[in-house]
């Protein structure tokens, strides 16, 4: 409620290795709120493969 206005950007830092890029893909789930808690309250699902990258990945970025 008091943060100060901007663009704030939300990552997430990847740690898997390698074997694990080949077998299997990560993947995130992301869910986001617009107007929490207000009688005009949004929610929005995604889910982000994480496949064939590395280190901090941007998902998201909220203005205020």
């Amino acid at each position: 409620k008091q943060a100060k206005k901007g663009i704030y950007k939300i990552r997430v830092n990847y740690y898997g290795d390698r074997y694990q890029k080949v077998k299997v893909p990560s993947f995130i789930k992301v869910t986001i709120y617009k107007n929490y808690g207000k009688a005009d309250q949004e929610m929005k699902l995604q889910t982000l493969i994480m496949d064939g990258q590395n280190g901090k990945i941007e998902i998201a970025s909220v203005q205020f």
